[in-house]
């Protein structure tokens, strides 16, 4: 296969470990920053509709 297939898939893998591996410590970043649960989730759902919109750009 050709070395970008696997950079590619990289990449892919990275994107979804920062939306992934931040939803599950959405509870102690709000006890950290003093915000609510709500605020810290909608901040890291528009990062992850941020990042699928422009990713392919």
């Amino acid at each position: 296969m050709p070395i970008v297939i696997y950079i590619f898939s990289l990449c892919a893998f990275a994107l979804g470990l920062t939306e992934f591996l931040v939803i599950g410590l959405v509870s102690a970043i709000s006890k950290d920053l003093h915000s609510s649960i709500e605020a810290v989730g909608m901040t890291v759902t528009s990062y992850a509709i941020g990042a699928t919109i422009g990713a392919p750009f």
